[in-house]
């Protein structure tokens, strides 16, 4: 799912997904918080169990995906500034966002969808086909390109002086859990955990770690309204 800014509103694309925050596509709506509970040391929840690693909450995650229809998985504070360290990050993510290190309204969000890219927006909302435009570059992001071909595209752009700005700041925070376990989401010190909304009501996990191991489950079922 991939969540884009419209303005000042959010612009569901897809089931939409991240931009400002990490709540998936029940955000694009007024909701109520219900019920909520939080689990500490030696605590369980969906057979998520805290003092796991990272990597085993991760697998868990994996294997209850379906029954608990996890629709969204957001690492909190997953950014980059060198564009090396994302070679072989991107592909397991379903979007990328690239601005400034401080943030512009002509931010650039990319997301993806059966191995391509389906959507490009700025971060004011504008929706693109290619970046940079196809009068200025020849060899951008468009809509239709495999995810594959991302890095390398962004390492031409990171070339050009003019654009080379916009790569300051890289964020991964939609991870696809169909994707393989990611090592450097480790280092996050939240997850978060979106369920599809049945008969309104849908289910929100923070996951927080310290050293790459869970201390933590805040869980809030929400309705809407």
């Amino acid at each position: 799912m991939i969540r884009f800014v419209a303005a000042a509103a959010l612009l569901l694309s897809l089931a939409s997904c991240m931009k400002g925050s990490d709540l998936g596509n029940q955000d694009s709506q007024p909701y109520t918080a219900i019920q909520r509970d939080t689990v500490r040391t030696g605590g369980q929840l969906w057979g998520i169990n805290v003092g796991q690693s990272a990597q085993d909450v991760y697998s868990t995650l994996q294997a209850i995906r379906a029954d608990k229809q996890i629709s969204y998985l957001g690492i909190v504070g997953n950014v980059y500034s060198d564009l090396a360290e994302l070679e072989n990050k991107i592909p397991l993510y379903n979007s990328i966002f690239m601005d400034e290190t401080t943030g512009t309204s002509n931010g650039i969000q990319v997301g993806f969808e059966a191995e391509k890219i389906k959507v490009i927006y700025m971060n004011n909302g504008t929706p693109l086909t290619k970046w940079p435009g196809i009068n200025e570059y020849a060899n951008g992001l468009s809509i239709g390109d495999s995810v594959t071909t991302i890095y390398d595209k962004l390492v031409g752009i990171k070339s050009l002086s003019v654009y080379a700005n916009k790569l300051q700041r890289l964020s991964l925070f939609d991870k696809n859990l169909s994707k393989d376990y990611d090592p450097g989401i480790a280092s996050s010190t939240q997850w978060q955990i979106v369920t599809a909304a049945v008969n309104k009501r849908w289910q929100l996990l923070e996951l927080n770690f310290t050293g790459g191991s869970l201390v933590s489950i805040y869980y809030t079922l929400n309705e809407n309204n």
